[in-house]
């Protein structure tokens, strides 16, 4: 089945830094620009492995895989999705063919490891054949199957999302007192490109603030100082 695409980020990263920083304004997507003032829906973004679990049809097999279809994945994971009962889970799907959930595998052993706490699998995504399900629905089947997924955690325009991850909030996911990697982000009413592609796109904490690496302009603009997050961290 398909990989999940990846997502870009909202701004082009500057090659003359490695890619560490980003060039202000300079859209990574034209559609973003575009879209820039609209209201967007942000969830958080984990840091983790990116998973599959796939049924091709009523009646087969339920299958699990990494982000692409030569990507391993160890055993201790694939015992610990199986414990989920995907197998019959995915009979809430009824007769639909090619169903995919894509979600994120975090936690011990993983990137941050134990601040995220124990092992664990959060779902992100659903795609039903050619049909990308909608946030509602993504939840209403993370509830039938005793999974979690991934909370938004602000919506906004993209400026105000922005400055919403420079103020480097914490994790609502993380047991521990951990800075959210990021969010992705998706404008309120699904969209997508001329060449099909979803309109969607991710914005880093590890861009902003923190690392010096936020313009004092991109500052000025969104009232941004380094308080303001001290504060909200408590």
């Amino acid at each position: 089945m398909i990989k999940y695409a990846s997502i870009k980020n909202l701004w082009k990263t500057d090659p003359a830094t490695k890619y560490t920083t980003m060039i202000e304004g300079a859209w990574s997507n034209p559609v973003f620009e575009y879209l820039q003032d609209q209201i967007w829906i942000a969830t958080e973004k984990i840091d983790g492995m990116n998973m599959r679990i796939m049924r091709a049809g009523p009646g087969e097999l339920v299958r699990y895989g990494g982000r692409t279809d030569n990507a391993s994945m160890k055993m201790h994971w694939l015992e610990k999705l199986q414990s989920y009962g995907f197998d019959k889970g995915f009979e809430i799907f009824g007769n639909a063919e090619n169903v995919c959930l894509y979600g994120e595998g975090f936690g011990e052993g993983v990137a941050k490891g134990g601040l995220y706490g124990s092992m664990d699998f959060i779902l992100f995504d659903i795609k039903v054949g050619d049909t990308w399900l909608e946030r509602h629905n993504v939840e209403d089947v993370a509830d039938k199957l005793g999974i979690r997924v991934v909370p938004i955690v602000a919506t906004g325009t993209l400026s105000e999302l922005m400055a919403y991850v420079s103020r480097r909030p914490l994790s609502k996911v993380a047991e521990e007192d951990l800075v959210m990697e990021g969010v992705v982000a998706r404008p309120e009413v699904e969209l997508f490109d001329r060449r099909g592609d979803r309109v969607i796109t991710k914005i880093k904490a590890e861009y902003f603030p923190e690392h010096g690496i936020v313009t004092q302009n991109f500052q000025s603009k969104h009232n941004i100082a380094k308080e303001e997050a001290n504060d909200e961290q408590g």
